[in-house]
């Protein structure tokens, strides 16, 4: 057989295992949870490092989360003297930095990241799908201020998370979250949930989106334009997992002033507490 029959054919035969069977060339394919799903995907799993910890040079200002249907991503940000991302689940997601940007493009289950360094990040985007989880900085002080944008189907919830823990996972909240200033933009059927929340000032956009501050400490004014089929809530409902400094003071509304401007066709007075004081613009 010619010499160049012979390399079309090994040409071939290698293509055809790399569309058919890709773990064979290292490509990992994991379940919901982040486990391999077969021999050849365990065996480059155990193989490479399960935990990553990236030294960064200086702090990063911004964070672009890209999803993946499924996946969930629990996001720490710690203020501290050093500048490093810590992870258990590098096999869930691929990172890389674009100037003053930490770009995270998620594969599936669930991934845990934990960042510090001496600055607030001072926002946060994700689309495609982002299912994200986000602890803030953890400090005596406020944030001074955050900006959050979802969209294509995103969802926010603050102060929670779920972290792997050896063939399981745990989850859990953190809080109050004291943002000074927090802006959120939501569209195409991206929702937020904003538990323990403590701030002097929200504001937010919403296009076919949905915000819920059922379970947000205090929020002194919250300013809402509304587009499209959108609506905001925060009444409250008799679930177990209300946090209790959400009921220390029942007769109190958990928003100081309710603003809202826009498109009020799905804007519905019954799903705020008759204790919010509303101004329609």
């Amino acid at each position: 057989m010619k010499r160049s029959n012979i390399i079309l054919l090994l040409t071939v035969a290698f293509a055809a295992i790399y569309f058919i069977y890709p773990p064979a060339f290292g490509f990992i394919s994991v379940d919901q949870q982040g486990n391999p799903t077969d021999l050849m995907s365990k065996f480059w799993f155990n193989s490479l490092p399960s935990k990553i910890k990236l030294d960064l040079e200086q702090s990063v200002n911004h964070i672009k989360i890209i999803g993946n249907e499924g996946a969930t991503v629990s996001l720490e940000i710690n203020q501290g003297t050093s500048h490093l991302l810590n992870s258990d689940d590098l096999q869930n997601f691929d990172y890389k930095r674009n100037k003053d940007t930490l770009e995270i493009r998620l594969n599936k289950g669930d991934t845990y990241l934990y960042l510090e360094q001496p600055i607030a990040v001072e926002s946060i985007s994700c689309t495609n799908q982002v299912n994200l989880q986000l602890i803030p900085i953890q400090s005596q002080d406020s944030i001074q201020q955050l900006a959050i944008n979802l969209e294509n189907d995103c969802q926010l919830e603050m102060g929670a998370y779920t972290k792997k823990y050896k063939n399981g996972s745990v989850s859990g909240s953190s809080g109050p979250v004291k943002i000074k200033n927090l802006k959120l933009d939501l569209s195409n059927q991206s929702k937020a949930y904003l538990s323990g929340l403590q701030t002097d000032k929200c504001t937010v956009n919403l296009t076919d989106a949905y915000l819920n501050c059922e379970q947000s400490r205090y929020i002194d004014s919250l300013k809402i334009h509304l587009n499209g089929k959108s609506t905001v809530k925060n009444t409250y409902s008799a679930k177990p997992y209300r946090r209790t400094e959400v009921i220390e003071n029942p007769n109190k509304s958990n928003i100081g002033h309710l603003i809202v401007s826009g498109d009020m066709s799905y804007f519905n007075k019954e799903f705020i507490t008759s204790k919010t004081q509303i101004t329609i613009q």
